[in-house]
């Protein structure tokens, strides 16, 4: 913890010019970030590590605000109840089985994912 004060306090551009406050702490975040992983690391085994990297990177890009919570949940928990009433028959029945075709109808909820339905069923490269 110290050696990444004393760095952050000594540390400038390479124009020699000081760092701003929030240059300073964001470099500490990257550094401690960076030890908890290598620290956290040693102690598991190699198959966890993935799952641990995965974690670790979700939640550093959840608080930055690059993954809407809407999307991270779906990826997490998957979709809810599908009301298949109101769903789009399945126009790709000979390559894609009933239970994927409802998950991407309810991945197509999501705003990013808006017109996913339409790509799939016009472009032969989905397959």
């Amino acid at each position: 913890f110290n050696k990444s004060i004393e760095e952050s306090r000594n540390a400038g551009d390479k124009n020699g010019d000081a760092m701003t406050v929030a240059e300073r702490v964001q470099r500490i975040n990257m550094h401690h970030t960076l030890n908890v992983y290598n620290s956290t690391c040693v102690g598991l085994f190699e198959r966890h590590k993935l799952l641990f990297s995965l974690q670790l990177c979700f939640n550093i890009l959840r608080g930055e605000g690059n993954i809407p919570r809407d999307e991270f949940e779906y990826f997490c928990f998957g979709g809810g109840m599908i009301d298949q009433k109101n769903q789009r028959p399945n126009l790709c029945k000979e390559w894609m089985t009933a239970v994927t075709w409802d998950r991407i109808t309810e991945l197509e909820v999501l705003p990013r994912f808006g017109g996913l339905i339409d790509n799939i069923e016009e472009n032969e490269c989905w397959k």
